[in-house]
């Protein structure tokens, strides 16, 4: 009977023991569980706030224009210094100077002819008979491309102390270097000659004016 007995209290001890060490297992797997659930649920954030970075970053980078693309995109500014071959009576020294040429974005195409609106301002250096004066060019007018080595401009405005026009005709040295050598420069030249053309060119009342040899330097943003 006491056999017995003995017998039975070592069964419910280790059915207790099963019982408790059970439990601690359900418990351990649970706490890993919820670990890696956890685990899972960081990562997800992670990857979802990462994505969300990388898409705020290149929304960003697509929807906000640079201060080139607003403002300065596709506008052209060249700088043309000219000498003086041949002038009219008014100077005594055939003047010397430079024309600054801002070309717009605006204008049309037409086969192979470009034509695109432009402004100039310039100054020279000139005399009559020992006094010297100096003609100041501001004038309105656009530039004529044709084959894409051929630049013709023509602008109407201020020239000196009356109204005239400024007339240049040149090609691009550019472009037959580019195609011609397999060079790469990033700015185009022009090798022509200036016209310039006025009603009272040193506030004397004549009609004058004088043909230069210029070296245009043109920079496209």
């Amino acid at each position: 009977m006491k056999k017995t007995k003995h017998k039975s209290m070592g069964i419910l001890i280790s059915l207790l023991f099963s019982i408790i060490f059970s439990q601690e297992i359900i418990k351990s797997n649970e706490q890993v569980s919820e670990q890696i659930k956890e685990e899972i649920v960081n990562n997800k954030l992670d990857d979802n706030l990462e994505v969300v970075i990388i898409f705020s970053d290149t929304l960003a980078n697509e929807a906000t224009p640079s201060v080139n693309d607003i403002f300065i995109k596709g506008y052209n500014i060249g700088f043309a210094p000219s000498f003086g071959i041949l002038s009219g009576e008014t100077f005594s020294g055939i003047p010397i100077g430079g024309t600054a040429v801002i070309t717009t974005p605006y204008g049309f195409n037409f086969g192979s002819l470009s034509y695109k609106i432009s402004l100039i301002f310039g100054n020279y250096l000139g005399d009559h008979e020992g006094v010297s004066f100096d003609p100041v060019i501001i004038g309105l007018g656009g530039n004529f491309f044709l084959f894409n080595y051929l630049s013709f401009e023509g602008h109407l405005g201020k020239i000196g102390n009356g109204y005239g026009l400024r007339g240049f005709g040149g090609i691009s040295l550019q472009k037959i270097l580019n195609r011609g050598l397999n060079l790469n420069i990033p700015s185009d030249i022009l090798l022509g000659n200036e016209l310039f053309l006025s009603d009272d060119l040193a506030g004397s009342g004549n009609t004058s004016g004088w043909i230069g040899l210029a070296l245009k330097l043109d920079y496209e943003f």
